[in-house]
């Protein structure tokens, strides 16, 4: 289980979900879903240390994969992105391991389409 937090989603995760949205997206989200980064909630975070993070958001509906693609850590580390959400709603962005090094928050102008 995730530790839970309440806290505003920073600076880097929010351009990370832009960027990925933008350069990887599935063609699922709409156009104004990219207005509503900014006031996205974290709920809950990965312990592991990668920067996947839960958003506030109903858990009645079904969410699924609104962008797909891989970037880079300042370290170098390669790491997949997923951005998890729907038409209107955005309810997480996942990073994992695509190197075999611990993953972490890439550089958001890193990311591109897998």
């Amino acid at each position: 289980m995730w530790p839970e937090v309440h806290r505003a989603i920073s600076k880097q995760e929010a351009q990370v979900v832009l960027t990925a949205l933008q350069r990887a997206g599935t063609g699922i989200a709409n156009s104004e879903i990219e207005t509503k980064i900014p006031s996205l909630v974290v709920l809950a975070y990965c312990p592991c240390g990668c920067g996947s993070v839960s958003f506030d958001v109903s858990r009645d509906r079904r969410y699924g994969l609104i962008a797909d693609g891989y970037a880079v850590t300042d370290d170098g580390t390669n790491v997949g992105v997923i951005v998890w959400g729907d038409a209107e709603t955005i309810s997480g962005l996942e990073i994992y391991r695509a190197d075999e090094d611990d993953p972490k928050l890439p550089m958001p102008q890193s990311v591109r389409r897998s």
